[in-house]
């Protein structure tokens, strides 16, 4: 008989204009599938046109229980039902009704719970609305002994012990890609492609266009390169999070005319087209638990510039990116030295992306956890 697990997460696929962790979520739930009897518990929060999308939900191989975000009657009788069902429950969330309701209903009927906090216990998180917050984490210390989480970076560990405590049980797991979505693109552009000399490059970035992503920074980064008579374009890819407007200014205020470009959100295979023909990512955010997104542009070898207090410090090394400190010159200096940096004549990129996080390796990881 296979294990029956319960994905309890109040934004899923296709709610695309949270970012990374839905498409992680749902690329989860896709493997976890294939092993055993999986459910979704979700709500129609934020959810796009189905033309903007891969796939439905009523499409998904899985079951996928989709409730009103606004609450209602159905909340009373769908999550008793959902988790009573479940051998193990999986909660992608903390700080919602949603997520509450979860773990009471998870505690009464006394099955296994495993959290993914997806970065909600960052500093900068918890400093928004703190005392509710305060009191949604009273309720997860309630039972600390019988809870584990599961984070997807060391970053990510060491914010949980700061919340939790050094005894609560956690697993590190990374997200995951699906290789499949650009193995071919990258096998074909192998040492085809011509790639322009640093002073004809491209920066991209990839995100919610939010005030955490440090977006001033970037901005002002690629003005002081185009001081220096630099000709570099900055691509901003993402929907509005509150940033748009003001980084459209800042473009318009400091950076040469036609060398910035709003794509607003794109589609999945037009992100890594767009991807896939910059020069560089660049990711200076405030915080991220991970970035999938480094691992969409490493997937179709593009160099990444990560700042040092983001988990990508491994990127260095291995000569797939540059790692810079959060200050306008460190970035300029960054993106011109991995603006420079061949992947794609090696594959290398994609390599890394294969070995390590494909969704094969990761749900293996976390059935074993289960």
């Amino acid at each position: 008989m296979q294990m029956k697990i319960l994905m309890a997460i109040p934004t899923f696929y296709p709610a695309i204009e949270f970012g990374g962790p839905i498409f992680s979520s749902f690329y989860l739930a896709k493997e976890l599938d294939k092993h055993v009897e999986l459910e979704v518990l979700t709500t129609d929060q934020r959810l796009v046109s189905d033309q903007d999308t891969l796939i439905t939900r009523q499409e998904m191989p899985f079951t996928v229980i989709s409730l009103k975000a606004a609450g209602g009657l159905e909340w009373l009788t769908a999550f008793p039902k959902a988790i009573s069902n479940a051998d193990v429950v999986l909660l992608n969330s903390l700080f919602s009704v949603f997520s509450i309701f979860v773990f009471i209903w998870t505690k009464l009927f006394r099955k296994k719970i495993v959290i993914q906090p997806r970065g909600s216990l960052a500093t900068y998180g918890l400093g928004k609305r703190p005392l509710l917050k305060k009191l949604f984490l009273m309720f997860y210390k309630l039972d600390l002994p019988n809870t584990v989480f599961v984070v997807t970076s060391l970053f990510e560990r060491q914010e949980v012990i700061d919340v939790f405590g050094a005894n609560a049980t956690i697993e590190v797991i990374p997200n995951g890609v699906d290789c499949v979505e650009f193995e071919d693109i990258s096998r074909a552009d192998n040492g085809s492609l011509y790639r322009p000399s640093v002073a004809e490059a491209n920066a991209c970035f990839v995100g919610r266009l939010h005030e955490k992503k440090r977006l001033d920074l970037i901005i002002a980064a690629i003005a002081n390169l185009q001081s220096r008579e630099i000709n570099i374009v900055l691509h901003l890819v993402g929907g509005d999070d509150g940033f748009e407007q003001k980084a459209k200014a800042l473009c318009k205020k400091y950076l040469r005319a036609d060398t910035f470009r709003f794509y607003g959100q794109l589609q999945r295979c037009h992100l890594l087209a767009t991807l896939r023909s910059m020069d560089c990512l660049v990711l200076v955010s405030e915080n991220e638990n991970f970035g999938n997104v480094v691992l969409e542009a490493l997937g179709v070898n593009v160099p990444v510039v990560s700042s040092d207090n983001l988990p990508w410090q491994e990127l260095e090394e291995a000569g797939l990116g540059v790692t810079c400190g959060v200050s306008v010159f460190d970035i300029a200096a960054a993106i011109e030295l991995a603006a420079s940096i061949d992947l794609k004549s090696s594959n290398s990129g994609f390599k890394f992306v294969e070995s390590k996080f494909s969704w094969t390796n990761i749900s293996t990881r976390f059935l074993n956890l289960l």
